[in-house]
């Protein structure tokens, strides 16, 4: 799980930083594909992911801290 989020979810949206938090731009066609490619990368980790409490069950892991701080930032 640490990997998918880190690869499949935060390194991708990291494209869109210097738009998102720097005050650079970030052209159409990259937001389309970083767009495209989320979306599908969010469904899979939909499709992973429990949240019953937790991330990946009902034990607090290292994939809860890195939900934690990289999963605000793809929002």
């Amino acid at each position: 799980m640490l990997t998918f989020i880190d690869l499949h979810l935060e390194l991708v949206a990291r494209e869109l930083y210097t738009q998102a938090f720097f005050g650079g731009t970030v052209s159409e066609s990259t937001q389309a594909r970083v767009r495209k490619q989320l979306e599908k990368n969010i469904a899979g980790f939909k499709r992973l992911v429990k949240f019953s409490p937790y991330v990946v069950g009902d034990s607090f892991t290292m994939a809860d801290i890195v939900a934690f701080n990289n999963l605000p930032l793809v929002g």
